[in-house]
């Protein structure tokens, strides 16, 4: 017996986050596109969950590498961000030349609004499947961010 088609696999993981997508577009539509969801999402400090990378306030240039834009872009969106009252800047008590970029308590407004609403959509689709479905997801998604962390062989 033949284990299941690769392709099909693939071409079916990224129908599923062209989905997710296309959420993300719903709330640009509100004014908050994937870029600035995704600073904004940089800029909140993390406990639960690990992060590949440092969560919080954060140097342009930092945001600028962990979102992979260029400074330019992070210095946009930042602005755009701040005219909203969602961050804010203060110069770096290490390196006065640099600015960091930290939320302020509208930006953590606005951060658990769209958690929220995420949180809703994820749960339609996940209360959508039967519970040995879930069960499996559940294993699959474990082996796949460990796998895609690891950055190396699947098989351990």
């Amino acid at each position: 017996m033949a284990g299941p088609d690769v392709d099909e696999l693939i071409t079916l993981l990224f129908q599923t986050l062209a989905g997710f997508r296309r959420h993300q577009r719903k709330e640009a539509e509100a004014g908050l596109g994937p870029s600035h969801q995704m600073l904004l999402w940089r800029l909140k400090p993390r406990g639960r969950f690990e992060t590949p990378w440092p969560q919080g306030p954060s140097r342009v240039s930092d945001l600028a590498q962990a979102l992979q834009l260029t400074p330019a872009a992070i210095t946009q969106l930042v602005a755009d961000l701040e005219r909203r009252g969602y961050v804010r800047r203060d110069r770096d008590e290490r390196d006065h030349r640099a600015v960091v970029v930290s939320l302020t308590p509208q930006g953590e407004e606005v951060l658990a609004e769209h958690r929220q609403r995420r949180r809703v959509e994820m749960q339609r689709l996940v209360e959508a499947l039967e519970p040995q479905d879930r069960e499996a997801l559940l294993r699959i998604l474990h082996r796949l961010r460990a796998i895609a962390r690891e950055g190396g062989d699947p098989d351990h």
